[in-house]
């Protein structure tokens, strides 16, 4: 037998009006889709799938080209070759299989990096209330934030190059360790050297360089980014050639070194250009320029003389060579001693010093100073370390580095310390306080 309930009494509705609902502010609207955390889980999928495509790519392209074009761009072409590379280690595929052909856009680190931090400040924005219990995440984030700034600002600002000295030199310039330039001189005054420059993306490709200051044009014709180079007893009869007082060097066209070859040498680009006489359209010779006649090249460093060329318009000779480009400083350093220090009873280098001093355009007393090993010289926003030795002691090679961000990276860590260190003390206070009520 069943029973059922008797009906309840009515319930009467709540006189009370209902509050109106206010409307979400547009900035809010437009900031919740970008705040969202799906889009986070794609960010950083898509940034390891750009770390996969960066790290294939340097078994063809070297470690600086990989970072220009993958990681310090908005968007990257991956060529399909790729997936074919990696398969032919990790699938066994077989290696003299035809190339795969074509390509397709990915996001660059530039980017990818740009919407992650639009996607964590919006996340502050919309989700986030400040409060002393999540101070702690506030300064983890920032600590973040201001290492992906600090990624730009080296990306866009820093400048890598190096000073080259013997004992008893003074420079007032240093050599940029990734851009080159043609370098055309006059000597024609005995107290200073006129120099008119091409930078290295006026020569990366088939062109024609004009400049008023020069009498004649030069056509490049072809441009080697990297190059291979022996030395030989007798002229050869094939190749680019380059007399010198040792031999002859014999230079051939080589492809860029890879990345993932940590035993490669640096590059060295060559440039083929043709002088034209700018009235007559006389030409006046082709001429092959490579990095390694300059003296201050890495693989250089003073051991090879190779003659300086010259080109001659209507009775005048200029000099003409391709070289690292020069960045002149306000300052001028003099290398007074270099030490090489050797554990004893063996050849095994134990430290390298150089003791050089540094005068300013604007001050007349220089300043002694000794750099060494992880003991760098830091003036006027460079900071100049021990790198190599040239041949027999003769002198040495500090590395110059300016970086306007140096310090933003050691920043970022202490703040995301910080912010840990913070936000689990708050979590353990707040434990320890519910374990003793």
């Amino acid at each position: 037998m069943s029973t059922t309930a008797p009906p309840g009494p009515a319930t009467a509705p709540d006189p009370r009006p209902r509050p109106a609902r206010r409307p979400t502010p547009v900035l809010f609207r437009v900031l919740r889709p970008i705040a969202s955390l799906q889009l986070s889980v794609v960010l950083f999928a898509i940034a390891t799938a750009l770390v996969f495509f960066g790290t294939v790519a340097m078994m063809q392209k070297g470690l600086w080209t990989v970072v220009d074009e993958y990681f310090r761009s908005a968007l990257v072409w991956v060529p399909f070759e790729l997936f074919r590379k990696w398969g032919t280690i990790f699938l066994d595929m077989p290696k003299d299989a035809e190339p795969w052909v074509g390509s397709f856009p990915f996001p660059g680190g530039w980017l990818i990096g740009g919407v992650m931090l639009a996607n964590l400040l919006a996340a502050h924005i919309v989700r986030f209330k400040f409060s002393w219990k999540r101070s702690g995440i506030v300064i983890l984030h920032a600590g973040m934030v201001a290492l992906m700034l600090g990624e730009l600002v080296t990306g866009l600002y820093a400048v890598e190059s190096t000073m080259t000295l013997k004992i008893g030199e003074k420079a007032d310039f240093v050599d940029a360790s990734r851009e080159f330039e043609i370098a055309v001189v006059d000597h024609a005054d005995p107290k200073i050297d006129k120099y008119v420059c091409v930078p290295q993306g006026m020569i990366e490709r088939p062109g024609v360089v004009r400049d008023e200051r020069l009498p004649f044009v030069l056509e490049v014709v072809e441009y080697w980014p990297n190059t291979e180079f022996d030395l030989l007893k007798r002229p050869p009869t094939d190749g680019r050639v380059l007399p010198s007082p040792m031999g002859w060097f014999r230079f051939a066209k080589k492809g860029e070194g890879a990345g993932v070859d940590g035993q490669a040498p640096v590059d060295t680009p060559s440039v083929v250009v043709k002088a034209v006489h700018s009235k007559t359209g006389a030409s006046l010779g082709e001429y092959f320029l490579s990095a390694l006649e300059y003296p201050n090249f890495a693989l250089n460093h003073r051991r090879f003389p190779l003659p300086e060329q010259s080109v001659t318009v209507d009775g005048k000779a200029y000099g003409i060579g391709l070289r690292n480009q020069r960045i002149y400083k306000p300052y001028e350093i003099e290398l007074k001693r270099f030490e090489h220090g050797k554990y004893p009873g063996t050849d095994i280098p134990r430290d390298f010093a150089s003791t050089v001093l540094v005068k300013d355009q604007r001050d007349d007393d220089p300043v002694e100073v000794r750099v060494w090993m992880n003991n760098p010289l830091r003036h006027q926003g460079d900071s100049l370390y021990q790198h190599e030795t040239l041949t027999s002691d003769s002198g040495t090679v500090l590395q110059v580095v300016r970086n306007p961000g140096r310090i933003i990276p050691y920043a970022s860590c202490v703040m995301v310390t910080l912010g840990m260190l913070v936000h689990f003390g708050i979590r353990l206070n707040g434990f320890l306080a519910k374990r003793a009520a």
